[in-house]
């Protein structure tokens, strides 16, 4: 353990200890002003349990007496020799520009406090060469936080957007935000709405419940879209196969898990894979039927959301993030972007970290500058 002030530090590696966590992290994910889903103790459990990830495991936890006051969950890992500690998260759901969003936990009011403990314990503790933490929301202030607090004669500190996640946050009813989208794409929505209804009974349903059978519906579905050259449908992968089947499971047992289906005459034209956490639905995974005729032209994506978003209004949720990348056809329901950044925390007194901080500035440099002419 490390002690700063009233605060220390506890490194957890062994898996078990991390499963006897779960009721104080969850109890401080609570507590806190922004609590985010890919935090929760029960998304990386499940993304941890495999086997391969349990002996990486670098969670550090920041005690105030018995207290537990902040967590920063990350992995260890090694490239070329230089060995890099980073958040411990899923950072791809099948397709490598997806980007959960992490960040430390802990409430506002003690983030100073909390990063300046981390800080002292990484310039005790020099073992390493570079710490990269992923996809942290900018909204929070941690970036700005960590960069100010991390630029010194010990650190260095940079930081790069890496895409983000549209979002809408739900106020007033649902006829006022859907009049105040494009003319056009409103008429387009009405339209295809019409037409869908002409081609027989159409139903929306939302299933919270956990049923294996109507998950593998959705894999079938979600398959179809696929032109397998950019990742690659969860059903081809049995890793992700488990990994949506136990998170579904697991979030299904509070009423958390949502499985949106549009369907014609009972057949399935389109589904989305989500979560309510902290009232803010996440849109994980869409699935639309490419098998059925007519379905890039009826745009069974956009009418699913549509129906989400209507719900989301009826039910009284908070916020819906698109949960990203950023794909251009969200940007016709909403233009609010959560940016996410990258921050990379280098050792100053680690050579080999200083040469990657150099190649990777070379690499900036030809981008920006040379790459113009």
């Amino acid at each position: 353990m490390t002690d700063n002030y009233d605060y220390r530090i506890k490194i957890i590696h062994d898996f078990k200890e991390f499963l006897s966590l779960e009721k104080r992290w969850d109890d401080l994910l609570d507590s806190i002003e922004f609590p985010l889903l890919f935090s929760s103790h029960a998304w990386l459990r499940t993304w941890i349990e495999d086997s391969s990830k349990k002996n990486s495991l670098f969670i550090l936890t920041i005690w105030d007496k018995d207290r537990l006051a902040g967590i920063l969950p990350l992995e260890r890992k090694t490239f070329r020799t230089c060995k890099i500690l980073k958040f411990y998260g899923f950072h791809s759901l099948s397709d490598p520009r997806m980007c959960a969003a992490f960040n430390i936990i802990c409430s506002v009011k003690e983030m100073d406090k909390i990063i300046n403990t981390l800080k002292i314990y990484f310039r005790l503790n020099r073992s390493w060469g570079r710490i990269e933490l992923n996809f942290v929301p900018y909204d929070f202030r941690t970036v700005e936080k960590l960069y100010n607090q991390f630029n010194d004669q010990h650190f260095i500190a940079t930081i790069e957007p890496y895409n983000g996640s549209y979002y809408i946050d739900i106020n007033g009813d649902f006829d006022t935000f859907f009049n105040k989208l494009g003319s056009n794409f409103r008429r387009k929505i009405r339209v295809r709405n019409k037409r869908v209804a002409e081609l027989g009974e159409i139903k929306f349903e939302v299933l919270t419940t956990f049923d294996i059978k109507e998950l593998n519906r959705f894999y079938k579905v979600e398959d179809t879209g696929w032109k397998h050259d950019n990742g690659q449908p969860i059903k081809k992968s049995e890793d992700l196969l488990v990994f949506y089947n136990k998170i579904a499971e697991i979030f299904s047992s509070n009423h958390q898990f949502i499985l949106a289906n549009l369907l014609i005459d009972n057949q399935l034209i389109a589904s989305e894979y989500a979560i309510v956490f902290n009232n803010v639905l996440y849109l994980i995974k869409i699935g639309v039927n490419y098998s059925y005729p007519g379905s890039k032209e009826l745009s069974f994506g956009h009418l699913i959301i549509y129906h989400l978003i209507k719900y989301a209004f009826d039910n009284y949720i908070n916020k819906i993030d698109f949960y990203g990348p950023i794909y251009e056809y969200e940007s016709h329901w909403t233009k609010a972007i959560n940016q996410k950044y990258t921050i990379n925390i280098f050792n100053s007194h680690n050579s080999i970290a200083l040469i990657y901080l150099f190649i990777k500035f070379l690499k900036n440099f030809y981008r920006n500058i040379i790459g113009r002419f």
